[in-house]
Order: C-alpha cells, then sequence, then structure tokens
C-alpha cells in the first residue's frame, strides 16, 4: 500500500526538506505519495532521505518557485506582454519627469480611499521625517500596487512598513514568474489611478523646498501662488507671521526714500559686507547634495574601488537582518581546499535555493575587488541557507528586465561590482551586479549578458572579462560540460535530461 512507501519519512519533515533543498517544484497541495514519487524521479533514495536519521522540527525551507509555461527560467513574457510593459515603464517615467506631479504626495489626506488614507497617512508623515530627499510620491505607487496585490491587510501593511524601513526606488521584484501578468495587471491599475490622481490636481508644484524648511515660495497645497516663506510643515498655517511683518517693512520704506542721498553716501559698507553671505553661500549647497561622504565611485583613478566596501554602503536600500547571517563559510570554487568567508549578496530570482555570494580578490594588484558566484546552499550548505533565510536580509535580488533601465549609460560609467556566473546546459548564464554610478538611491541590480549587449554592443563582453580577471576569478569555458546545471530537471513533471560526456 502507499502508506506502507519510505517508513519514517513524513511529509512536512524529511520530505519537504529535500524537495526544497534539491530545488524540485512543490506546493503544500503536494500529496506525500507524490511527494516520494518526485524524489525517485530526481534520483533521489529513501536511505538519502532518512541518512541523517528523522528530524526534530518541521522543515522551515521555502517551496521552490514553479516556472511559467512557455518560457526559459531567465527569459522574458510573450511580445505583447513585453511591450505593454515598455510602453508602461516609458509612460511612467515621462510621468515622474512632470514638474507638477512630482511632489503629490502631501495632499494625501485628499484621497477618496478612506481605507488607503488611514493606512498611509502616518507612514507618509514617516517617510518624509526619514528621508527629506526623497519623493514620498514613491511610497503611494509602491503601496498602492501593494494593495491591489494584497488588499487592504495587514500583510500588505507589513510590505508597506518594510518599504518605509528602507525604500527600494522603482526596481520592484516581482519574482514569481507565475505572478508577473498579475503583477503587469495590478502595476496598470495602480498607475492609472495616479493618472486621475494627477487630473484631479493639476496645479500642484514640486515643494522640495517645504519638506526641507528652505525659503521655498510655494505653499504644501500649491494652490495659493503666494509669494511667502511657508514652514517646514506647511499644514498648520502658520505663514500669517510673515504677512503680519509685510506691512511694518512697508511703512518704513518712506523715510529711506526722503534720505536718498544719505543712504547714497552709505552704499560701500553695505557693499563690502555682502561678500561673506556669497561665500558661506556654497558650503549648504554641497552639503545639500550630499553625494559622497560616501566610498568614491568608479571613475576617481585615483582611489582604487572597493567592491565590499561599495555593496555595504548601498545595503540601506533593503532590509539587512542580522550580519553574521548574511555571511557563510564554504570552500572556495576556484580552489576546493580552501575555506573562505563569502558575503552574501542575495538569492537567484528563479532559483530561490541558490545565493549569489562574494567572495574576496585573487589578485594581488586589485586586492579590493570581489568575485562573483551562484551556490547551491540549499543542498550544499543547508544550516547557512536556513539561517540567512530565518536571520539574513532573505532578499530576491533585482533583475534589470529593458535597456531603458540602464538610461544611457555607458560601460565606463557603468558601476560593476562583480561578475555572476552560472553553469547552464552547455553554455553559462552571465549576470553583472552593478548600476549607472550616478544613481545614487538604488541597490545594485543583475544586468543579463543579452541585455548588456543591447545596451552596449561589442565591449559588453570585454567588460565583464576584464573584470573578472582583475579580480582573480576564472572565465568559464563553453566547452566544459561537467558539473552543470540540468535545464529541465527544475519542470515539474519533466525527467532529468542528462549531459552529453
Amino acid at each position: 500500500m502507499a502508506s506502507n512507501r519510505w517508513p519514517g519519512a513524513r511529509r512536512e519533515y524529511e520530505l519537504h526538506e529535500h524537495l526544497a533543498r534539491n530545488n524540485i517544484p512543490f506546493d503544500s497541495r503536494t500529496l506525500r505519495d507524490e511527494m516520494i514519487d518526485l524524489l525517485e524521479r530526481h534520483d533521489i533514495s529513501h536511505q538519502d532521505v532518512m541518512a541523517s536519521g528523522p528530524m526534530t522540527e518541521r522543515s522551515a525551507l521555502p517551496f521552490p518557485d514553479k516556472p511559467s509555461r512557455g518560457s526559459t527560467p531567465e527569459g522574458p513574457p510573450g511580445k505583447r506582454q513585453t511591450r505593454r510593459l515598455e510602453e508602461l515603464l516609458r509612460a511612467e517615467s515621462e510621468f515622474l519627469k512632470d514638474d507638477r506631479t512630482q511632489r503629490l504626495f502631501p495632499n494625501i489626506w485628499q484621497l477618496p480611499e478612506a481605507d488607503r488614507d488611514r493606512a498611509l497617512y502616518n507612514r507618509a508623515l514617516d517617510f518624509i521625517s526619514r528621508y527629506p530627499d526623497k519623493d514620498v510620491f514613491d511610497l503611494w505607487f509602491y503601496s498602492d500596487q501593494i494593495f491591489e496585490q494584497q488588499g487592504i491587510s495587514e500583510e500588505a501593511e507589513k510590505l508597506i512598513d518594510d518599504f518605509v524601513a528602507s525604500p527600494v526606488g522603482w526596481d520592484l521584484n516581482w519574482a514569481n514568474p507565475d505572478d508577473r501578468a498579475h503583477a503587469t495587471a495590478s502595476r496598470n491599475r495602480a498607475f492609472n489611478r495616479l493618472m486621475e490622481f494627477r487630473a484631479k490636481y493639476p496645479q500642484t508644484p514640486p515643494t522640495s523646498g517645504v519638506r526641507d524648511g528652505q525659503s521655498a515660495p510655494p505653499t504644501t497645497g500649491g494652490r495659493d501662488g503666494q509669494s511667502a516663506p511657508p514652514t517646514t510643515g506647511g499644514r498648520d498655517g502658520q505663514s500669517a507671521p510673515p504677512n503680519t511683518q509685510a506691512p511694518p517693512s512697508n511703512t518704513q520704506t518712506p523715510p529711506p526714500n526722503t534720505q536718498t542721498p544719505p543712504p547714497n553716501t552709505q552704499i560701500p559698507p553695505p557693499n563690502t559686507q555682502t561678500p561673506p553671505p556669497n561665500t558661506q553661500a556654497p558650503p549648504p549647497n554641497t552639503g545639500g547634495v550630499k553625494t559622497l561622504t560616501t566610498p568614491p565611485p568608479p571613475g576617481d583613478d585615483d582611489t582604487p574601488y572597493d567592491s565590499k566596501e561599495r555593496r555595504e554602503w548601498r545595503a540601506q536600500y533593503h532590509g539587512i537582518g542580522d550580519s553574521k547571517a548574511n555571511q557563510m563559510n564554504i570552500m572556495d570554487p576556484e580552489d576546493p581546499n580552501t575555506l573562505v568567508i563569502a558575503d552574501i549578496l542575495g538569492r537567484h530570482p528563479v532559483r530561490k535555493t541558490w545565493l549569489a555570494v562574494a567572495l574576496p580578490s585573487r589578485n594581488v594588484e586589485y586586492p579590493k575587488l570581489s568575485r562573483g558566484y551562484y551556490i547551491n546552499a540549499g543542498a550544499m550548505y543547508p544550516d547557512a541557507f536556513s539561517r540567512y533565510v530565518k536571520e539574513g536580509s532573505n532578499i530576491t535580488l533585482s533583475t534589470a528586465t529593458h535597456k531603458s533601465q540602464m538610461e544611457n549609460c555607458t560601460w565606463g560609467q557603468f558601476e560593476l561590482n562583480l561578475v555572476l556566473c552560472m553553469p547552464w546546459g552547455d553554455k553559462w548564464h552571465y549576470h553583472a551586479y552593478g548600476i549607472p554610478h550616478y544613481i545614487k538611491e538604488r541597490d545594485f541590480m543583475l544586468w543579463s549578458k543579452a541585455l548588456l549587449t543591447q545596451c552596449w554592443k561589442g565591449p559588453a563582453m570585454e567588460v565583464l572579462h576584464d573584470h573578472m580577471i582583475k579580480s582573480g576569478q576564472s572565465i568559464p569555458i563553453s566547452s566544459d560540460i561537467q558539473n552543470r546545471i540540468k535545464p529541465q530537471s527544475w519542470r515539474k513533471g519533466a525527467p532529468a535530461k542528462k549531459s552529453p560526456v
């Protein structure tokens, strides 16, 4: 009988653990016999499952993602969906460049949806106070998409709280291919509502000066068109004091007009005092930019590029978790006899049990560069993988999907932190981990070799290989077919293809 198969192997313990470790797709509805069939199909025996003895706790590993039908693991959706997404991204870009819509969020209490108003009002104030240089409009658009997918629920509000704690910018990563169509639809609905909001408040000008407490002329609403300087809040009606002080200054203007000769004789002293304010103007301007009290960007030839330092600086744009859980001890892929400490960058967008890791350079001429590798941590280092999921940052790396995200950046202006390689069939998948260096408010992203070729043409592979050589990372040979990932082994119901020898 079916119940006598694999004695001692329990559904939510040993079977779940080994299916997740080997990245075999299943879900909470998969029956015990079906789980056993999946393991047998992938040449995993009862002895392998019970080799470590019975588990004392339920398996905490996540369910592997199921692939979308008719698409490659890293391939884009169909042409129609791609074209629609390109149009939407272009429309969003044009919408964000409009000065009238850059600072709409101070009017959040005027939104028609009462529940959304309740959920976002305090978060908007928190967002403004934490990040005065950021556009709170990002929070509204991100939250609207979350509400479209999760509904107005505790889970949605938790995601928004995480966003407020560490904004991810516009690189929203809908990693599950099965949810890609739904994500695009929700993104479209959120954008349409945003356009309606724009039409409702067409005269709202930017209020960046209002946030910083500077001498910005408009008020928060931006509808009065007054030039009286507001306070930081701009909502309490505190613009009256400047108006009350205006009449005294006007009453004092006639005496200076009648005594025009004496002021003319005293013109030089005021002129001599004007340079000090001018000399003090540059420091606030340089401090307001906040460019680099941070590690130097690429392009500064005098200072060597420090990959680890730059990653730690950009880690502020995602959750960090326990710093110790974000590291793991692995055998160096370049020297299997050497144990090294690897910094975990995040999880692979498709293979969730695979981790992208950074290792120190092996080239003494470039000691501060990093090497990049994908590690099947769920199978090779299950303890470290579980610790990263439970206590570490546990992020899925964001992937660039269109060349417009490069923003016409040349390869010389691109901040390439490291290069990641993954064997796939008889080829290798390259990922550049980086971002245009002038983009300061986003984390690094994954850029595929095909996308980089669209952006940079011929120099794309030269840039990747150059970085790998400088960091001491081996360049993979396409003819090497040993230790390859079997592309079909992760598809549900499809037998694993054997690589030719």
